[in-house]
């Protein structure tokens, strides 16, 4: 069961992760996700990227 939600939890990134990787401010991957242009997934308190919403971003560029 742990191995499972490690796997889980590293196909996933929290938005920390992500203003950096996409040099965008904190604020603004925060907004996009409330907004729903970036889609989420709820993990306990936490609100999480899933990896395939990442990569689609990263083809896309962050604006669109």
């Amino acid at each position: 069961m742990a191995l499972r939600l490690e796997r889980m939890v590293s196909t996933m990134h929290g938005a920390k992760d992500l203003y950096l990787r996409w040099n965008v401010s904190l604020a603004t991957v925060r907004r996009k996700m409330k907004s729903g242009q970036i889609r989420t997934v709820k993990f306990g308190a936490r609100r999480l990227v899933p990896i395939d919403e990442v990569l689609r971003i990263d083809r896309e560029g962050i604006g669109k």
